[in-house]
């Protein structure tokens, strides 16, 4: 039942996509190791990469006019030519009960600047009288919450406390878990709105750099951080994550959605250990992290299964006796319980859904369950 963030080569942007299997193996030889300040990328050498290799116009050799081409090449293969996608658009569709923006800005300073009461359903909220403070009276005015101000000192500073009254604090409380922004809360969004989160989100706990306009969130290790690493991507921003201090991070957010590797580090080394590959239906391509830096990679789950499919065929012909009678043999059983022919079977695979058709082993039944399907 899991999902991947899928990039479509077609298209050009990202989309959900079911997880088929994941390939795991143990690993004994060398990795493609492609590192650099904002991209970290550890390879098998005949890893399938999606990048945008700079190619040459065909007629313009004279002024040497360039183009960048979307196309796999193996990791083995890169050079300095190739920039890696690390975000795309996102064609995301709002699931579920649509919430207000005035909510998501309440819920993006709740999980930031927000605490819960010890004793009843309301939330508080702390900010520094100024701006932001209006913005969060903005934003719970437009909410139709009901509130109180008081003043706190916290760490020898005087600051506002919003007292959100009970039977409001309890709609945030549910859309956030307690005091956790959560990927089902994400998913409800429109791409506009999980724009804004991010916003409202880096004014309450970021910084904005007066030099070159550079955005930046910093939190703590958990479900919120890693929560807001998918808003990120699910709103087409490209970013890395480095370690503030201690447990805190510190997300970067960048401008650019292709990663030149042309300064980046690209050896082979030794590696012992599991090596794994997910098989994402449809485009076989998903968005990858590793060291807090994302990266759009594609599937090498059939070239790293048909080796080893291949050796248990010669040595073991007989493990696959069974595979062959269940998929044969059963739509014959089915056919004859049902008095149907291979159209009507036909018919009856085509009307499953598409994520389901992908699978490629999907098999009726010859009952129904108990709700009639």
């Amino acid at each position: 039942g899991d999902i991947a963030a899928s990039f479509n080569m077609k298209t050009e942007v990202l989309e959900w996509k079911p997880i088929l299997d994941i390939y795991r193996a143990q690993y004994d030889a060398k990795l493609v190791h492609v590192r650099d300040r904002h991209l970290d990328m550890l390879m098998t050498p005949d890893h399938r990469v999606v990048t945008y290799r700079k190619r040459r116009v065909a007629g313009k050799r004279a002024s040497n006019e360039m183009r960048l081409s979307l196309e796999l090449q193996q990791a083995q293969d890169l050079n300095t030519h190739d920039h890696i996608p690390t975000a795309a658009p996102f064609a995301h569709v709002a699931e579920g009960e649509p919430v207000s923006d005035a909510m998501v800005e309440v819920v993006g300073w709740f999980v930031t600047e927000g605490h819960l009461h010890r004793k009843c359903k309301q939330i508080i909220i702390s900010q520094n009288e100024g701006e932001k403070a209006d913005q969060i009276r903005s934003a719970l005015d437009r909410a139709g919450f009901v509130w109180r101000e008081s003043q706190a000192t916290r760490r020898g500073k005087t600051e506002l406390q919003f007292h959100i009254r009970a039977e409001f604090g309890a709609k945030v409380r549910a859309l956030c878990g307690g005091k956790h922004l959560r990927m089902d809360f994400i998913r409800r969004l429109t791409v506009p709105q999980i724009r804004l989160l991010i916003d409202t989100m880096i004014l309450a706990d970021g910084h904005t750099s007066k030099v070159d306009g550079r955005r930046c969130f910093i939190q703590n290790a958990g479900e919120t951080l890693e929560s807001f690493q998918a808003a990120l991507t699910m709103a087409g921003i490209s970013y890395s994550v480095r370690r503030h201090n201690g447990t805190c991070f510190n997300v970067l957010l960048r401008e650019a959605t292709v990663y030149c590797i042309k300064r980046a580090t690209r050896k082979l080394v030794p590696y012992k250990g599991r090596i794994w590959c997910p098989m994402v239906a449809g485009n076989q391509t998903w968005v990858a992290r590793r060291s807090g830096k994302p990266f759009i990679t594609h599937n090498t789950y059939q070239l790293k299964v048909l080796p080893r499919l291949i050796e248990t065929a010669l040595l073991h012909p007989q493990r696959f006796l069974p595979w062959v009678g269940l998929f044969y043999g059963f739509p014959m059983m089915v056919a004859s319980m049902l008095d149907v022919d291979d159209d009507d079977l036909d018919k009856l695979k085509k009307a499953l859904p598409e994520w389901l058709q992908d699978k490629g082993h999907a098999m009726i039944w010859p009952y129904k369950y108990d709700n009639g399907r």
